[in-house]
């Protein structure tokens, strides 16, 4: 009789292991996922930026913003971060109770669907987030006369910092 509590025991500390470490790794996606993504956004621009003739910006107004203060300071991308870190705890919580009934198999399916289940969130918010300040940076733009707003990461001469008023449209 002593052996099977045993067993029982190690099982459980098993499946809590497991559990931890899948909560673990959902967590570091949570908290890494918009930097990464804002860290690709930031190249995309400073290609799209290395693509225009030197010469071709002779009479525009150019702005700068600086993205990763945005992602920092902004009350609208810090909503849709809480957002997402809400899903991700609740996905983790879903997880584990379903995940005490499963076997190994089973568990590993289920992490992946929770897994997908998550980015498909991310994703999701990620878009409405890029679609909020889209449209600061236009409505900027256009109050400001501006031609053109890069990312100040890629700017090493000129342009006026707009960051504070894309910031404020963020509100």
């Amino acid at each position: 009789m002593m052996f099977k509590d045993m067993s029982m025991v190690r099982r459980e500390r098993s499946r809590t292991s497991r559990a931890l470490i899948i909560t673990l790794v959902i967590l570091i996606f949570v908290f890494t996922g918009f930097a990464l993504y804002f860290q690709s956004r930031i190249a995309a621009l400073q290609e799209e930026l290395d693509q225009i003739q030197p010469g071709s910006g002779v009479g525009m107004s150019v702005g700068a913003v600086d993205f990763q203060r945005i992602i920092e300071e902004s009350p609208r991308a810090q909503e849709y971060q809480e957002r997402l870190d809400q899903k991700g705890l609740e996905i983790e919580q879903e997880f584990e109770t379903r995940a005490q009934d499963m076997d190994e198999d089973e568990v590993h399916d289920y992490q992946q669907e929770a897994y997908d289940q998550y980015w498909e969130i991310r994703e999701q918010l990620e878009a409405e987030l890029n679609e909020e300040i889209n449209e600061a940076l236009v409505g900027v733009a256009e109050e400001m006369g501006l031609d053109l707003i890069i990312a100040s990461q890629g700017l090493h001469l000129g342009g006026e910092d707009v960051t504070e008023q894309v910031l404020q449209r963020l509100q």
